[in-house]
């Protein structure tokens, strides 16, 4: 099981993270909810045919069409909850490489600046983000930044 500490680190910035994984999942609804009303009217349009040739209530045709609804509801839930799922953990994953470097930058200067405070000697230390971070431009602008500080 999970411990607190990692439990907590699971998302970084809460706020951001759900609203993006929101976002992903309201998207990923929508299209499925489309997808849903198309297939329904497309075994209409096939029981209109079937009511146009004037075939009896309980033909074969009208079992068939039954049997390849119910059939292709299943694939279709089947498949949506996977995407959801992966969409879910897509959305995390995504959010996550965002988030992170922000509080870490964020953590970084509150740290330095606490730092500077106690004595004015001490230089600005050189912040890192993760390799697949986003925003590693962020990083190098910043350490150039805290390098011309420091020549100072």
């Amino acid at each position: 099981m999970l411990n607190n500490r990692k439990f907590k680190s699971l998302l970084i910035s809460p706020k951001f993270q759900l609203k993006v994984i929101g976002v992903f999942v309201s998207l990923f609804v929508l299209n499925t909810l489309v997808l849903y009303l198309g297939m329904l009217h497309f075994f209409s349009k096939f029981d209109e045919m079937g009511q146009k040739l004037s075939l009896p209530p309980h033909h074969s045709f009208y079992k068939f069409l039954s049997q390849q609804q119910s059939e292709m509801l299943i694939i279709l839930f089947s498949v949506t909850t996977i995407i959801l799922i992966l969409m879910i953990l897509f959305g995390f994953l995504l959010s996550h490489k965002i988030a992170g470097p922000m509080y870490r930058l964020s953590r970084h200067i509150v740290a330095e600046t606490e730092k500077l405070s106690g004595s004015s000697n001490e230089s600005i230390s050189p912040i890192k983000f993760r390799k697949n971070d986003f925003f590693l431009n962020v990083q190098d602008e910043m350490n150039d930044f805290f390098n011309q500080l420091n020549k100072k």
